[in-house]
């Protein structure tokens, strides 16, 4: 029901990238800031769900040309092998894990072990 609230010339929509974009009346900007932060994203999506991926899949996947996009994974630090055509992803660190003190910890235990008493 909400494309019939929509002007005519601003009902196509078009996919881009894995992302959904709508014409510019809609509210959402096309412009290079927006392509760029999807395209960070995407590289972080890419780093984390991919040991290896061919370059046209992600050059489809950011929108760039297969050279723009094995130019991208170069300055980003990870691996392109111009034989298999495959990009090989550095897999971005662990986020840090908070060490919880020994007396809070302790403190912790003992209140469950009560818990669980009663």
């Amino acid at each position: 029901m909400i494309w019939c609230t929509i002007p005519k010339f601003c009902d196509m929509t078009f996919i881009v990238s894995s992302t959904f974009f709508a014409c510019p009346c809609l509210g959402v900007s096309e412009s290079k800031e927006f392509a760029e932060s999807t395209r960070r994203r995407a590289y972080g999506l890419v780093a984390q769900a991919y040991t290896s991926i061919s370059a046209e899949d992600f050059a489809a996947f950011v929108g760039y040309s297969v050279e723009e996009a094995v130019k991208g994974v170069v300055s980003h630090g990870w691996q392109a092998d111009p034989n298999t055509r495959m990009i090989m992803p550095q897999k971005p660190d662990p986020p840090p894990v908070s060490l919880v003190p020994n007396e809070q910890q302790l403190a912790r235990l003992t209140d469950y072990v009560a818990f669980l008493e009663n």
